[in-house]
């Protein structure tokens, strides 16, 4: 995957994490990212335990350089 901002573009590969390891990410998501908070179950002050468990109705993805 190629990635342009302004005008430098970086290659990337693309792979979709597991549960455990978006389980954070989307807890500080969904912290940080207000307005998504309606399209989780799990509330802000949530245990991470259930965003791991959310994770599987949205999809994290890590970005490695190529």
């Amino acid at each position: 995957m190629l990635l342009r901002r302004r005008f430098t573009q970086r290659a990337y590969t693309v792979r979709e994490v597991g549960p455990r390891q978006a389980g954070p990410v989307l807890k500080r998501y969904v912290r940080v990212a207000t307005a998504t908070r309606p399209y989780f179950q799990a509330a802000v002050d949530s245990p991470e335990a259930d965003f791991v468990a959310e994770a599987r109705h949205h999809p994290v993805f890590e970005l490695t350089p190529a």
